[in-house]
């Protein structure tokens, strides 16, 4: 037979690939009215800062999610799925372990004094 070889099992082009579907980062379910975040918008403005201007409304497998952009003051709503989920990025306390580790970010002008500040504020308005 021309599907298996000496050993009787399957050649490897005969398999089929199991593939999961993707899924929404755990922090999604966390997003809501006051939210910190960032979306990447194209390759010309890309990272964008924003606020959740209203909670996000979930519908079957994704979040639409009305964002307030800080360039701006434009309000977007914007669809956060499972293909999607690497334009987003949250910059409250979303995406913390358990052991509430904590990225870094710097400004424009490299320092990150003022980020860590506005950080424990938002961390505070968060709880």
């Amino acid at each position: 037979d021309n599907n298996t070889n000496r050993d009787n099992s399957i050649l490897p082009q005969q398999q089929d690939l199991m593939v999961g579907s993707p899924q929404l980062p755990p922090w999604a379910s966390r997003i809501k009215k006051g939210t910190r975040l960032e979306y990447y918008w194209n390759e010309e403005w890309e990272w964008c800062a924003g606020v959740v201007a209203q909670d996000p409304i979930k519908i079957m497998d994704e979040f639409v999610i009305p964002v307030t952009f800080d360039a701006d003051g434009e309000t977007h709503r914007l669809p956060l799925n499972p293909d999607e989920k690497v334009r987003w990025r949250p910059l409250n306390n979303l995406n913390t372990n358990m052991e509430g580790e904590k990225g870094q970010r710097r400004n424009d002008n490299g320092s990150d004094d003022d980020n860590r500040k506005q950080e424990e504020e938002e961390d505070l308005d968060f709880q």
